[in-house]
C-alpha cells in the first residue's frame, strides 16, 4: 500500500449526511432559538418601553411646565387686575389724599391699672379695625373687591404722656376724598357697633370718634411702599418674560412629543411581539446549524462508513449499530437515517464481520484490531472467540508503547476500529502510515 495514500486532505461529505448528524444536536438548535427569540422579542419590548418611558417623562415636563404657565397666567391676570382695580397702586405717589380720624377708647373704670386696660381696649379696638370690620357691603357699591379696601387702611397709635387716654389714628389712603370718606363713614358705624358689643361683654367705657380731616400729601410714603406702583410694574413684567420663557419651552417639548409619536405608538404591539420572536426563532436556528454544522466539519471526525472507502481506500467489513442512549422518537428516526446497521444486533453483525474478515484474509493467522476507544478491545476479544484459526490482538492506536508496536510488527495484517462522530480522521491516517511503515497491511476497517 503506498503511503501517499493517507496523506490526503480533500474530504468530500455529503450535504444529507451533515444536514443529519447537525439536527442530532436538536436540543441545542432549540435552545439557541429559544434564546434568540428572547433577546430578540425582549429587544423589540425593551425599545418600546424605553421610547415609551422617554416619551412619558416628556409629557410628564410639559405638563409641568403647562401648569407653571397656568399659574403664571393666572399671577399675571391677578396682577393686571390689582393695577386696574386696586385703590392703592392707582395712588398718585405726590398727590396722595389721606383722611385721618382719631379714636379714643375711654374707661369708665378709674384707679390703679387703668393705663393697662385702656392699651387693652385700644389694641382690641384697633386688631378691630384690621380684621374685623367687612367691607363688603361697601366694596359691592363701589365696584371693588374689598381687599383693596382694606390694604388702604392702617392704625397709627399715640400713647399719651400722662396715660388719661390711649388714642388711636386711623388712616385711609386714596386718590378720590369721596371715596375715602366713605371707607372712614363705614369704620365709624362698624365702631358704634363695636362699642355697643364690648360694653355688653363688660367693658364699661365709651368711645370717642374724632371728626375725619382729609389733607393732600406731597410727599407721600408711597414713594418707599414697597406695594408701589412702580415695585408692582418691575413685578409685573418679570412675571411677562418667565411666561415668555416657559411657552417657548412648552413649545419645544411640545415639538419633541410630536416628533415622537403618541403613547399608542410606542406601545408593545402583540403582532410585532409574535412577529419579532418568530423571528428570532428562526434566525437562532439558522446560527445554531450554521455554527453545530461548521463544528462538525472543522472537527474532523468519520462520519460514515462510505469515508473509510472514499479517503483511505480500505475495505469496510462490516457495520455495527451506533450506540445511542437517547430514546426520543426524533432522535431514533435520524439515527435510522444515519446508520446503516440501524435496529441490527451487535451480534449479527459481528458475525457478519467474522466472516467477512475470513473471506478476505484466509491465509492471515495473526492479526491485530487497532482501535480509538477504551471499548474497542471487546470487539477483538468477540472476533477472536469467533474465529478459532485466527490470533486476533488489540492495540490502542493513539498511543502505542514499546509492547504494542512489538505486536503491530508481528501480525501479519490490520483491521482499524473506526467510530462514527467519535473518531478522527487525522488518527487513522497516522495509525495507518504507522502500519505502512512497519509494512503490515490494513486488510480493512470496522465501523461503528
Amino acid at each position: 500500500m503506498n503511503k501517499t495514500e493517507y496523506n490526503s486532505d480533500t474530504r468530500e461529505i455529503s450535504i444529507r449526511l451533515l444536514i443529519l448528524n447537525t439536527l442530532r444536536k436538536w436540543r441545542t438548535l432549540f435552545i439557541a432559538s429559544i434564546v434568540m427569540m428572547l433577546f430578540i422579542a425582549g429587544g423589540y419590548a425593551a425599545k418600546c418601553l424605553r421610547s415609551f418611558n422617554a416619551q412619558k417623562s416628556s409629557r410628564d415636563e410639559s405638563q409641568y411646565i403647562q401648569q407653571e404657565i397656568e399659574q403664571n397666567n393666572k399671577a399675571i391676570e391677578e396682577t393686571n387686575n390689582y393695577l386696574e382695580n386696586s385703590i392703592l397702586a392707582n395712588i398718585d405717589p405726590v398727590s396722595e389724599v389721606r383722611t385721618e380720624m382719631e379714636v379714643t377708647p375711654m374707661l369708665k373704670y378709674t384707679g390703679e391699672g387703668q393705663d393697662v386696660a385702656t392699651s387693652q381696649l385700644a389694641a382690641r379696638y384697633s386688631d378691630y379695625i384690621r380684621n374685623g370690620i367687612d367691607f363688603s357691603s361697601l366694596a359691592e357699591s363701589l365696584g371693588i373687591d374689598k381687599r383693596y379696601i382694606q390694604e388702604v387702611v392702617s392704625i397709627d397709635s399715640d400713647t399719651k404722656s400722662n396715660y388719661d387716654d390711649y388714642s388711636l389714628t386711623v388712616v385711609v389712603k386714596g386718590s378720590d376724598q369721596n371715596v375715602n370718606y366713605k371707607i372712614m363713614g363705614e369704620i365709624e358705624k362698624n365702631l358704634t357697633q363695636a362699642e355697643k358689643k364690648f360694653n355688653e361683654d363688660g367693658i364699661e367705657h365709651s368711645l370717642l370718634l374724632g371728626k375725619p380731616n382729609s389733607t393732600i400729601v406731597m410727599d407721600s410714603s408711597m414713594m418707599k411702599d414697597p406695594n408701589n406702583v412702580q415695585l408692582i410694574n418691575i413685578a409685573h413684567q418679570r412675571a411677562e418674560d418667565h411666561l415668555k420663557l416657559l411657552n417657548k419651552n412648552a413649545d419645544k417639548l411640545n415639538t419633541e412629543l410630536q416628533d415622537k409619536g403618541t403613547s399608542e405608538n410606542h406601545a408593545i404591539s402583540k403582532r410585532k411581539l409574535l412577529i419579532y420572536g418568530f423571528a428570532g426563532l428562526v434566525i437562532g436556528f439558522i446560527l445554531a446549524f450554521i455554527v453545530i454544522m461548521l463544528q462538525i466539519v472543522s472537527a474532523g471526525y468519520l462520519l460514515s462508513e462510505n469515508e473509510m472507502t472514499e479517503i483511505f481506500h480500505t475495505k469496510v467489513f462490516g457495520v455495527m449499530p451506533v450506540q445511542n442512549s437517547k430514546k426520543s422518537r426524533f432522535d431514533q428516526h435520524l439515527l435510522a437515517k444515519i446508520d446503516s446497521a440501524y435496529m441490527m444486533s451487535e451480534n449479527g453483525a459481528l458475525k457478519g464481520i467474522a466472516l467477512s474478515i475470513a473471506k478476505t484474509a484466509p491465509g492471515k493467522s495473526k492479526l491485530v484490531l487497532i482501535g480509538f476507544n477504551e471499548q474497542d478491545y471487546l470487539i477483538a476479544n468477540t472476533l477472536e472467540k469467533m474465529m478459532n484459526d485466527k490470533v486476533i490482538n488489540y492495540i490502542n492506536g493513539k498511543s502505542l508503547n514499546e509492547s504494542e508496536l512489538k505486536i503491530l510488527s508481528e501480525a501479519d495484517g490490520s483491521v482499524v476500529i473506526a467510530r462514527r462522530n467519535m473518531t478522527k480522521l487525522t488518527d487513522i491516517r497516522k495509525m495507518m502510515m504507522e502500519t505502512s511503515n512497519w509494512d503490515i497491511p490494513v486488510l480493512g476497517s470496522i465501523v461503528l
